[in-house]
């Protein structure tokens, strides 16, 4: 197959998503100079800012020219896409990490590495967009008795679905591994702070900058305002997830508020969607 051939069968939607996101970028770019300059913000801070302003623009752009209205709420659909961006700048950055501490040449070349980042962040965050986000609602149709109409992940078929729980569950027992086997080993701290260069002081080194200046937390509390204020159970899920990861990381008191916040509004959001099923149900019976 040729290179021609292969670029013919990308779809065009994906082209639109790449220049759309190279229009954010100098809108972070804008947004991060304008909250330094205009407000006195450190740089960090103000990275916040700049990535709401950036991912509100991209949301916005990507909805009217990429891909179409979802059917959503606008809140809803703007919750849904800056959750699977955060997630896709997450894939960014252990991409990049990964091969700039343990492959050639990548370790002598960042520029590489960080290529490779933001291609694989590209495409996850497209293919999440596409499928997840700006996925078009279907319109609702009389469905013949005894068939009740069906339902999202997080509730199916008026039957309660655990899967969301047990990916909280995970991230429980995949930070207790982390705490217990990487960080709090201490003779794995002192061989690593000795220059050690170990997948495992790679892995200790990328887990304590998780937490460092409560970076957990914070995330963690973002996602859970951002769940109770839009009710949606995606984010509510990964504010349960980041939230569990944050309490066992040291990252307990902004954790433990965005973990509530989250576990309270997804099962909120099952409940609310048992009930409707369940009328469904009732008026089809």
């Amino acid at each position: 197959m040729s290179a021609q051939t292969l670029i013919m069968r990308i779809p065009a939607s994906f082209w639109r998503f790449g220049l759309v996101g190279v229009g954010g970028l100098f809108v972070d770019m804008a947004a991060l100079y304008a909250v330094i300059w205009g407000l006195g913000l450190a740089a960090v801070p103000a990275k916040v800012f700049s990535f709401l302003a950036a991912a509100t623009f991209t949301w916005w752009m990507n909805r009217r020219y990429t891909f179409g209205k979802s059917g959503k709420s606008l809140l809803h659909e703007w919750a849904s896409f800056l959750a699977t961006n955060a997630f896709g700048g997450a894939v960014n950055f252990t991409v990049y990490t990964a091969l700039v501490t343990q492959a050639f040449p990548y370790a002598w070349m960042p520029a590489l590495a960080t290529a490779a980042g933001s291609v694989s962040g590209l495409l996850f965050n497209y293919t999440a967009s596409r499928h997840i986000v700006f996925k078009t609602r279907p319109r609702k149709a009389a469905l013949p008795a005894p068939h009740l109409p069906k339902s999202n992940f997080l509730c199916a078929n008026m039957k309660f679905n655990p899967l969301p729980w047990l990916l909280i569950l995970a991230a429980l027992g995949l930070s207790w591994w982390a705490r217990s086997q990487l960080m709090e080993q201490s003779e794995l701290g002192f061989f690593c702070a000795g220059g050690g260069q170990t997948l495992a002081c790679k892995a200790r080194w990328l887990v304590e900058k998780s937490f460092s200046h409560l970076g957990l937390g914070y995330f963690a509390l973002f996602l859970g305002l951002l769940s109770a204020i839009t009710r949606s159970g995606l984010v509510g899920m990964l504010a349960g997830m980041v939230g569990m990861a944050g309490l066992m990381l040291y990252c307990w008191d902004f954790a433990a508020v965005g973990f509530l916040l989250g576990v309270l509004t997804l099962a909120r959001t099952q409940f609310d969607d048992y009930q409707a099923q369940h009328r469904a149900g009732q008026q089809q019976a």
